[in-house]
């Protein structure tokens, strides 16, 4: 403060020396004032922060100790490239945490990662970074523990392991339709983009759990449907979003008209969910039941008409299980894209794979028995494998040091410190997993197995675990189990580079898995 005063004497000094003609302070001079008051402001905060910040000790990057404008220029300017850049600052820095923000720290430490992220934690997620996101009140952004145990509590039997496994016969259904489409393809000798197929199936699976009803993408499974423009179009703004949230309260006044040119087919969702919603209200005022298993927002309404103490708004619903839409398609599409992409490129595991299956070709061909596909260890490697390399949340997932601080070998966080401690620092930890860049299905079998389950952490641990995981294993062990029982497929257009990621909050692969149908295995035999 001291400095500050200084500098403001000095600055008041310097007007008093510089009158107009007529002798007193002018417009000219009052620019100058305020230019100079501005610019001693930023330097005397950057040397706060740089050398008298709790902080200071931690090394990192100067221009992130100072400002968001390092992340700005990583995540907005090079779109999400920051999280990629964490490794090497660990390095460059020798230090197992960094400084990546003003008041952020990456860690470098897996040890750590289940105090941070697990049952019983202290570790809350930072309100200054989940709120930009927007949507507040969402499952994703509340930050609240008991507010989101009470959410989470009431939709919790939907997401079951015994929900999800009711959805076999559907899911079933859903497989063996873009099979058939598949095969349509293969004897035309068309190229099909697999990694939309996959999106297709996710979003039309989230859908039947949640409300019962699908979206029907599945039709047409490799179309670039308007929800998947619309997807990706918000998901190229999301560090913008984060850096100017105003972009949010922008865009929520737009007209429909140019809501529906920027991102098309995106009100009629909201439209459709809205008419769901509508329907479960209309029951629970009337006093009825659905004579089918409760919807999400079944769950919802009739939890809200027993207590004061629930408050939804139908609106935030709405988006917010779209979002739930959005997070299933995407993330466990992204993960099968890997999957398809490793299978076919490795001859040894593709080789291991089929062997498996068709081992297992009475419960997959016909049945489609998915509680005995899922007993299958060498799928069940493969699908664990792929979470691993792919990391699909690549990003911190802050949260914030509680009240008595934290310590990280010799280093001291304060609380109150936002701290970070991404999946790809276990996943890709050569501690845990040796050459953890290969694809290596084998490493989950055998001894060595049970005690990798600790570090199966694609869905995160503990309380704010994904909400969906059982869905999205049912995807996995559905899609790839039927498809490459019954198809041999070749890479179209597809390289390495392809399945190159960034992260915006989600991970994106950098060009879609496409693939060509060369046999039917079924036929054949």
């Amino acid at each position: 403060m001291r400095i500050v005063k200084a500098a403001y004497d000095h600055i008041s000094e310097l007007k008093r020396s510089i009158p107009d003609g007529h002798g007193h302070f002018g417009i000219g001079s009052s620019i100058l004032f305020l230019s100079c008051a501005c610019l001693v402001y930023i330097v005397v905060k950057a040397i706060s922060r740089l050398y008298f910040h709790p902080l200071s000790e931690i090394p990192g990057p100067p221009l992130a100790a100072v400002s968001r404008w390092y992340d700005f220029y990583y995540n907005v300017i090079h779109d999400g490239a920051y999280s990629s850049q964490w490794p090497r600052l660990h390095k460059k820095y020798n230090s197992p945490v960094i400084r990546i923000g003003v008041n952020h720290v990456h860690v470098a430490d897996e040890s750590l990662y289940h105090e941070i992220y697990c049952s019983g934690t202290q570790y809350n997620k930072d309100p200054s970074f989940y709120k930009r996101l927007g949507l507040d009140g969402a499952i994703l952004t509340i930050t609240d523990p008991e507010q989101h145990r009470a959410y989470r509590n009431i939709i919790n039997s939907l997401f079951s392991t015994r929900t999800t496994n009711e959805m076999g016969p559907i899911m079933a259904q859903e497989v063996q339709k873009v099979a058939e489409y598949m095969a349509k393809k293969g004897k035309e000798n068309e190229p099909i983009i697999i990694q939309r197929v996959y999106r297709s199936v996710s979003a039309d699976m989230v859908c039947e759990l949640m409300f019962g009803k699908s979206l029907n993408l599945a039709e047409t499974p490799d179309a670039y449907h308007d929800l998947m423009q619309s997807v990706d179009r918000f998901s190229a703004i999301t560090w913008p979003k984060m850096h100017f949230p105003v972009i949010n309260s922008v865009i929520a006044a737009f007209p429909g008209v140019l809501i529906d040119t920027i991102l098309p087919g995106w009100l009629g969702y909201r439209k459709k969910l809205g008419g769901w919603y509508g329907e479960s209200s209309d029951r629970c005022s009337m006093g009825k039941e659905s004579d089918k298993r409760p919807t999400f927002y079944d769950l919802i309404v009739n939890a809200q008409s027993k207590t004061d103490d629930l408050k939804f708004d139908r609106d935030l619903l709405v988006d917010d299980s779209l979002n739930y839409i959005i997070a299933g398609m995407d993330t466990t599409s992204y993960t099968l894209a890997y999957a398809t992409y490793y299978i076919l490129t490795l001859n040894d595991v593709k080789a291991k794979l089929c062997a498996e299956l068709d081992e297992a070709a009475p419960f997959i061909r016909t049945s489609m028995d998915l509680r005995k596909i899922q007993q299958l260890p060498y799928l069940t490697a493969v699908i664990k494998e792929a979470l691993r390399l792919s990391v699909a949340a690549p990003g911190g997932l802050p949260r914030l040091v509680p009240t008595q601080g934290m310590e990280i070998g010799d280093t001291f966080v304060p609380g109150g410190t936002t701290v970070s401690l991404s999946h790809q620092v276990v996943q890709m930890s050569e501690n845990i997993f040796p050459n953890p860049d290969k694809f290596i299905p084998e490493r989950w079998l055998g001894k060595d197995g049970p005690t990798l389950e600790k570090w199966n952490i694609a869905f995160s641990k503990g309380p704010r675990q994904c909400i969906g995981m059982n869905l999205a294993y049912l995807e996995m062990y559905a899609s790839i189990a039927y498809l490459f029982s019954r198809f041999e497929m070749a890479l179209f257009e597809t390289d390495e580079s392809s399945i190159e990621s960034f992260d915006r909050f989600a991970a994106r692969t950098k060009d879609q898995v496409k693939v060509k149908v060369v046999g039917d295995r079924w036929e054949e035999n």
